[in-house]
């Protein structure tokens, strides 16, 4: 309805490449208590199941694997966490205008290849909800290797997936379970490239320890 609705001004839906599948180092926590470890995660496009709260990202690491059923993949979920120099001041309002500049900067280069304006709106909006609602910890010098801004992704797939008890408390926040295995990967420092497509780094070994030792507080 609403595609034939804006034809009638000018306006034609424009089909998308499909991010092309990139192969990234993520955290794998299992549910069967085995210690974190590195892993290699193939990415995925989220173009088929664009419902999902992390359609935004355009392409997430491929759990499937991991998960086995498909419920557990459809009832994925994400969190965002950063991590920041214990001696850097907090700087929230400036990241997050620079973010929204980034993104309105990225609009204008891509306008001719994005589709319809609302979709566009509807992405801004899901870029600034994941912003606003991550939680933001500081490490210590050790763990410098380790800053920067991750996802976490999780299945709430409770039917089909034992609990997961092993992520740290710290991580933990109130009232929240995880089931099966819970993963962490890492986003580049200016998150998306070409087309909006998220932009992912490679999690270092140090990250495992910090997981483990957890950072030195929390940023409000």
């Amino acid at each position: 309805m609403s595609e034939n609705i804006l034809s009638l001004f000018g306006w034609e839906k424009k089909q998308l490449p499909s991010p092309p599948s990139t192969s990234i180092t993520g955290v794998r926590i299992p549910a069967d208590g085995t210690p974190a470890h590195l892993v290699k995660l193939p990415t995925i496009s989220t173009e088929t199941t664009s419902d999902a709260t992390d359609s935004f990202l355009f392409h997430v690491p491929d759990l499937r694997e991991y998960w086995g059923t498909t419920q557990a993949w459809l009832y994925r979920d994400i969190e965002k966490i950063q991590f920041r120099h214990q001696h850097q001041p907090e700087e929230r309002d400036a990241q997050k205008e620079t973010h929204l500049q980034q993104w309105e900067y990225l609009i204008k280069r891509e306008r001719d290849s994005l589709p319809f304006p609302f979709d566009i709106m509807q992405h801004q909006s899901q870029r600034q909800i994941e912003f606003a609602s991550q939680s933001r910890h500081l490490v210590q010098d050790r763990f410098a290797s380790c800053i920067g801004n991750y996802y976490i992704f999780y299945s709430f797939d409770m039917d089909n997936l034992p609990q997961n008890q092993h992520v740290p408390t710290w991580i933990t926040s109130d009232h929240h379970s995880w089931y099966g295995d819970v993963f962490l990967v890492k986003v580049a420092p200016y998150e998306y490239g070409g087309y909006g497509w998220a932009l992912y780094e490679d999690i270092v070994p140090e990250f495992v320890k910090l997981l483990a030792e957890g950072p030195t507080s929390k940023s409000e």
